[in-house]
């Protein structure tokens, strides 16, 4: 890192040679130092190196330095800095995983953000559009499956099957569907809903009743959605 006054003097070889150089070192480091340098004129761009681990680029415009930009060497990010945007931006990303978008909280009140990041395994190019105007209450963010994004009201429709049967005042089990436990299916004897575990149990496609429901009862067994 260095600086320089931007003239080379007239003076004999070796230390032209020598004033030249340090001149390229300049040019090489972005004209890095702690203080704007010397010889700077407006539209000079400069790396103030005040805090060494995290540099500032600089816009000197004959007058004031702009700050252009915040170079975080240990996390090696950028946060560019723009008069439009009233919450700076930071992207992340490295060959290992996706890129993220930060937004970050007002530094007053720490350094946490909120992240937009891209699956580490894209299959193609995606371009999400989103709406032009917020939803209403309750309503929620759905795709077209063509990458625009819309507020919509979502319905839920529960839907679920039965099975009957018929007691005959001794018989203690059922066969019901597969793939069930007590805690997704409902069992009513005669239009009365029983306790799941207390009134019954089940066992693979066994629906196991702690009594046997009496002669002629009326057995319903809905299957929930799962």
């Amino acid at each position: 890192m260095a600086q320089h006054d931007f003239v080379i003097n007239n003076q004999g070889f070796p230390a032209f040679r020598a004033d030249l150089n340090d001149f390229l070192s300049a040019v090489k480091t972005t004209h890095s130092g702690s203080s704007l340098p010397s010889g700077a004129a407006a539209g000079t761009i400069w790396l103030d190196t005040t805090n060494a681990s995290i540099p500032v680029l600089k816009y000197y415009d004959g007058t004031d330095n702009i700050t252009l930009a915040t170079i975080n060497h240990s996390t090696n990010t950028v946060d560019f800095n723009d008069s439009a945007i009233s919450t700076p931006l930071t992207v992340t990303g490295n060959s290992t995983a996706g890129a993220e978008l930060r937004l970050p909280e007002d530094t007053d009140n720490g350094s946490n953000y909120v992240a937009l990041k891209a699956a580490d395994n894209i299959a193609s190019n995606l371009t999400l559009t989103l709406p032009s105007a917020d939803g209403t209450n309750g309503q929620a963010l759905v795709t077209n499956g063509s990458g625009t994004l819309s507020f919509s009201t979502v319905s839920v429709s529960l839907t679920y099957s039965k099975g009957t049967f018929t007691g005959d005042g001794s018989a203690t089990t059922i066969t019901i569907n597969s793939g069930r436990a007590v805690d997704n299916i409902l069992v009513f004897v005669n239009g009365i809903c029983l306790v799941p575990t207390d009134d019954y149990t089940i066992s693979g496609t066994t629906l196991t009743f702690a009594t046997a429901p009496v002669n002629g009862a009326e057995i319903t067994v809905r299957y929930l959605p799962i």
